[in-house]
C-alpha cells in the first residue's frame, strides 16, 4: 500500500521535525521515478514523485538550518545517513 503523495517541502519539513539523536529516516528508490521515505521506521512509507529534485532540495535545506547543519556538517547521503 502506498502512502499519500506529498511535496518535497512537506517531506523535508517532516524529516527535520522528527530528527533527534536517535531518529533516522530511510529513502528507497521505487524504480519508477519515485522514492519511498520511512521516518523512524514508521510503517507507512511516503511516495515521492519529485525524485529528481529531492536530494538537491534536501541538501540546500540542510545548509540553511543551523541545528541540522551543526549535527550533519557534510550533509546526508542518498539513504539519509550522515557523511
Amino acid at each position: 500500500m502506498l502512502g499519500r503523495i506529498v511535496t518535497v517541502r512537506e517531506i523535508i519539513d517532516a524529516i527535520y521535525d522528527m530528527m533527534s539523536d536517535d531518529a533516522r529516516f530511510d529513502i528507497t528508490p521505487t524504480g519508477g521515478g519515485g522514492f519511498f521515505v520511512s521516518i523512524n521506521n514508521h510503517p507507512e512509507n511516503v511516495l515521492l514523485r519529485s525524485a529528481d529534485t529531492f536530494y538537491q532540495k534536501l541538501n540546500d535545506y540542510c545548509v540553511r538550518v543551523e541545528d541540522f547543519d551543526k549535527r550533519y556538517p557534510k550533509g546526508l547521503d542518498a539513504y539519509g545517513h550522515p557523511y
